[in-house]
């Protein structure tokens, strides 16, 4: 679902393109200074009585030489996907389609990384069944 949930942000925010400034579950040292990165860091939480239903939580990171952009990115990314209800998920390599509710805190400064950039996240669940 990382794939699909990516792809949902690249469709609706003009400035992230994967793999150039958008990255699904991590990214690479020699990345540019202003990235996206969606990932997950912690197992979900499926519902025993429904099969087809679960929570998974998704952190975003952005990061910038800038504060701002920094900022600005994780703004747009929480703007996009909080609160939304019941989207359909791009189909990504002839998976399966996800149906969500999307809930989410808003982006936090973190600080900055190990060459000085800015590094905002926000965490989210996807409240997701496969359809």
């Amino acid at each position: 679902m990382l794939k699909e949930i990516t792809a949902f942000v690249d469709d609706g925010i003009a400035t992230l393109t994967e793999g150039t400034n958008l990255f699904a579950g991590h990214f690479e040292p020699d990345t540019p200074d202003s990235i996206v990165v969606v990932e997950t860091l912690v197992p979900g939480i499926a519902d025993p009585l429904l099969a087809d239903k679960w929570a998974v939580p998704i952190r975003v990171m952005a990061r910038s030489a800038s504060f701002f952009s920094a900022r600005g990115s994780a703004q747009a990314v929480f703007d996009l996907l909080h609160g939304e209800h019941q989207i359909s998920l791009p189909v990504v390599a002839s998976g399966p389609t996800y149906l969500c509710n999307v809930t989410g805190t808003t982006p936090a400064y973190i600080g900055k990384d190990e060459k000085g950039r800015h590094m905002f996240v926000s965490n989210y669940v996807f409240l997701s069944q496969q359809v």
